[in-house]
């Protein structure tokens, strides 16, 4: 028995060398290969390579607003939540991260106007105190060296009230800019501004305070880098042109929520609203029109998707109204009244978003 192991052993060490060779000498064999260019068949669809984009998201699942293709720089810039002390947010909010406003002085001295806001349940309004500067500020907004920065801020107040806005980029005194708006209206008017940041910081802050007597109420505010194309990061656009992708879906779990009527028009005047897919705040600014303009940019065709969980059959019928319809039906007379009489004739729509999951309101298989 010991001699036939043996034997055995040594028989298949002769057979795994042998194996080992023709694999050497297979190896080493040149591969020739001819390609016949002119036996051409159909062209590979578009449709094969492709995207999927959410408007919103949290620290799993990547987004529009908040992951770097949206130029904004400011979070909650139409005031869903209350501008106080508070670190804690209610409703839950769930994305990696938000800035909130806080008070610049007494947070007594910030009310929150329900009776005359400007957009939304409710705008700021800051009692002055005679004494100090009074007003909110955001801080945690990360700006480039030598980089130039515009925006715009919605203002109303009381006679005679100057409301200043500053840029703070850096920890020593000349490390700010400020622009001070004389006489604010009596009514809600926009006010553009501009900075310039020397420093990179990923904590600058944007202030907004008055001295005096009075007050003043602030509507909507936003910054962005002044290179924005259309409120898009250009280095972002330029990165996804150079993908050549055929097709964009527009649409996830948010749309299970989405209605597509807060995100057309002004969007300083689209109310924000609780998402209730993800679980955090939508500003709206990232709409109908934002979407389509963008597949323009990078030159893809776009997928729009319409709300099936907490939609409906005639809302997802205006919409495509809306996108699509002559100036003579009622929703293509709004898309005109909003800026652009012609059709954007998009072709591809899906019918909602994963409908069987849990996940997504008004899933179908619970």
């Amino acid at each position: 028995m010991k001699y036939r192991n043996q034997i055995l052993n040594i028989c298949i060490l002769l057979l795994v060398i042998n194996f080992t060779s023709c694999i050497h000498e297979k190896v080493t064999q040149k591969i020739i290969a001819k390609i016949n260019i002119e036996n051409t068949r159909e062209p590979i669809s578009k449709y094969i390579y492709g995207m999927f984009l959410e408007n919103l998201g949290n620290e799993d699942v990547g987004n529009i607003v908040d992951d770097g293709l949206w130029a904004e720089l400011l979070d909650d810039r139409k005031f869903f939540y209350a501008v106080d002390d508070k670190d804690e947010l209610i409703p839950i909010n769930r994305k990696e991260k938000i800035n909130q406003w806080k008070p610049v002085g007494y947070s007594k001295d910030i009310l929150m106007d329900s009776l005359d806001s400007y957009v939304g349940k409710h705008s700021p309004k800051i009692m002055l105190n005679s004494k100090k500067e009074t007003g909110i500020l955001q801080s945690g907004i990360a700006v480039k060296a030598t980089k130039n920065y515009t925006g715009r801020i919605i203002l109303k107040g009381t006679p005679n009230v100057d409301v200043t806005v500053s840029f703070i980029f850096g920890d020593d005194s000349e490390d700010r800019e400020t622009i001070t708006f004389k006489n604010v209206s009596p009514d809600y008017t926009k006010y553009d501004f501009s900075f310039n940041s020397k420093k990179e910081n990923p904590d600058a802050t944007l202030k907004i305070t008055a001295k005096g007597e009075g007050s003043f109420k602030i509507g909507a505010v936003s910054l962005m880098p002044a290179d924005n194309i259309d409120g898009f990061r250009p280095d972002v656009l330029a990165l996804l042109k150079d993908l050549n992708s055929g097709i964009y879906r527009w649409g996830g779990n948010f749309i299970s929520g989405y209605d597509w009527r807060d995100g057309v028009g002004n969007p300083d005047k689209r109310a924000p609203r609780y998402e209730y897919a993800w679980k955090c705040l939508e500003d709206n600014d990232v709409g109908t029109e934002e979407m389509i303009r963008f597949a323009e940019l990078i030159n893809v065709e776009l997928s729009m998707t319409v709300n099936t969980g907490f939609g409906d059959a005639f809302s997802a019928a205006q919409w495509v109204e809306y996108v699509n319809g002559s100036t003579e039906t009622p929703m293509g007379k709004l898309r005109e009244k909003n800026g652009h009489a012609e059709p954007y004739n998009i072709k591809l729509w899906c019918v909602g978003n994963e409908s069987y999951g849990w996940w997504q309101l008004g899933t179908k298989f619970l």
